[in-house]
C-alpha cells in the first residue's frame, strides 16, 4: 500500500512538473511574439536610417536596404548641429527634473504629513492638470513668458516643462507614498524636537528614495519628449532641443527619412541609458508603491 501511494504521488508530481513546464514554454512563446511585435518598429527605424540618400524614395518600402550605409550617421551630424541639439535637451530635461524634485518633494511631504486645508482638492488639481493638452495653454504661456522676458531662454523652457509636465506627477506619487509611512516613526522623531525640514530630509526623503527615483525618471522623460513648448519658445537654433532638431529634417518639399530615423534613434539613447543606470531603483520604487 505504501509503495502504491508513493508511486501515485510520484506520478502526480511528474504530471505537475510537465504541466508547469508547458505553462513555462507557452509564456515564453507569448512573450517572444510580443517582443518581436514591439521591436519591429525599431527594426524599421534602423533599416531606414541606413538607406543612402540617393534612391531614398525607392528603397523606403524594402525590409532592409540593399546598400546599407553606416556613414549616414556621420553625415547626419554635419547636416544639422545634432550634438548641440542633444546638449540643449540634456540641459533642459535635467533642469526640469531637478526643479520638479526640489519643489515636489517638500510639496508632497506637506500634502501627506501636515494638515493642509483642501489637501485632497490640491491633489486632485495636480492630477487633473495631466488630462489637458499643452496646446490649451500654449498661447497664454507664451504671453506670460514674453512679459517675463523668458522666451528663447533655457530657464523659460525649464520652468514650463517642470510646471506642466513634471511637477504634478512628482507631487502626486511622492505624497501618496509618504502618506503610507507609519505615524509612529514621525512621533519618535518628534520626541527629539526635530523640525519639519529635518524630518523631511533626514527621515522621509531617504525612505522614499526608490519612489523619488521613479518620479525623477518620469519627469526627465516628460521634459525630454516636450515638443509643443520647445517649438513655441525656442525661436533660435542655438536653443532648440533634440525633438525640434529632428523635426528640422522635414522640409517643405522633401523629407530626409534616413536622417530623421537616425536622429530619432540617437534621441532614444539617453533615456535608455537612464533606465539601465537606475534599473534597480526603478524596480524597488515600483515594488514599494505596489506593496504600499
Amino acid at each position: 500500500m505504501i509503495e502504491n501511494a508513493q508511486l501515485s504521488r510520484g506520478g502526480r508530481m511528474k504530471r505537475l512538473q510537465l504541466h508547469s513546464r508547458g505553462e513555462f514554454w507557452v509564456a515564453y512563446i507569448v512573450l517572444g511574439a510580443f517582443g518581436l511585435v514591439t521591436l519591429f518598429p525599431l527594426f524599421i527605424m534602423v533599416a531606414v536610417s541606413l538607406i543612402p540618400s540617393k534612391g531614398l524614395a525607392a528603397a523606403l518600402f524594402d525590409l532592409w536596404p540593399k546598400h546599407a550605409r553606416l556613414a549616414n550617421y556621420l553625415s547626419m551630424w554635419h547636416y544639422l548641429p545634432i550634438a548641440h541639439f542633444l546638449l540643449n535637451s540634456i540641459i533642459i530635461a535635467l533642469g526640469s527634473t531637478l526643479l520638479a524634485l526640489l519643489v515636489g518633494i517638500p510639496a508632497g511631504f506637506a500634502l501627506s504629513r501636515t494638515k493642509v486645508f483642501g489637501r485632497r482638492i490640491w491633489l486632485f488639481v495636480f492630477l487633473a492638470t495631466q488630462m489637458f493638452s499643452p496646446a490649451m495653454i500654449i498661447v497664454s504661456a507664451y504671453h506670460v513668458m514674453s512679459l517675463l522676458h523668458l522666451t528663447d531662454t533655457y530657464f523659460g523652457l525649464i520652468l514650463l516643462d517642470s510646471g506642466f509636465y513634471c511637477l504634478p506627477f512628482v507631487v502626486w506619487i511622492i505624497a501618496g507614498f509618504m502618506r503610507q509611512i507609519p505615524q509612529e516613526l514621525e512621533e519618535a522623531v518628534d520626541i527629539d524636537g526635530a523640525s519639519s525640514w529635518r524630518k523631511l530630509w533626514t527621515i522621509f526623503t531617504p525612505i522614499s528614495a526608490p519612489v523619488i527615483a521613479v518620479a525623477g525618471v518620469y519627469a526627465f522623460i516628460s521634459s525630454w519628449n516636450d515638443f509643443a513648448f520647445a517649438l513655441t519658445l525656442a525661436t533660435s537654433q542655438s536653443l532648440m532641443p533634440l525633438p525640434i532638431g529632428v523635426y528640422s529634417f522635414i522640409g517643405e518639399y522633401n523629407i530626409q527619412w534616413n536622417y530623421l530615423m537616425g536622429a530619432s534613434l540617437v534621441a532614444s539613447i539617453p533615456v535608455l541609458v537612464l533606465f539601465l543606470v537606475l534599473q534597480r531603483r526603478l524596480t524597488a520604487g515600483i515594488m514599494a508603491g505596489t506593496l504600499k
